[in-house]
């Protein structure tokens, strides 16, 4: 195993999607200046802003979940990879895929509109 970051990975470790959770992160996010000049009464006001990130959950320890958006399962590759303190996170929605039978019913309903 090697460490990342405070992160533990396993070296050999083969990543596919039917093992990782997909989720909805809802969290807040630092804000930084334009790195212009502004007055200090303006900068006084800056608050973090609302984000929200979906991927598929990477790599999680107590203090960071590291989502993925994409994903090369042959060439163990990865995109959109971004790293949330956990502190930071307002909340978390475990994703799921619909069954069939979800999706005769959604259709159905689009029908009946």
């Amino acid at each position: 195993m090697n460490m990342n970051g405070g992160l533990m990975t396993e070296k050999n470790k083969k990543y596919t999607l039917a093992d990782m959770k997909m989720v909805r992160v809802d969290w807040l996010d630092a804000m930084s200046d334009d790195n212009t000049w502004q007055e200090l009464d303006e900068l006084s006001k800056q608050t973090l802003k609302p984000v929200t990130c979906v991927g598929w959950i990477l790599a999680e320890n107590e203090d960071n979940i590291i989502l993925i958006s994409s994903l090369d399962e042959d060439a163990q590759m990865g995109g959109g990879g971004c790293t949330i303190p956990k502190s930071c996170v307002k909340k978390m929605t475990h994703l799921r895929e619909m069954s069939a039978r979800e999706e005769l019913w959604k259709e159905e309903l689009k029908n009946i509109k």
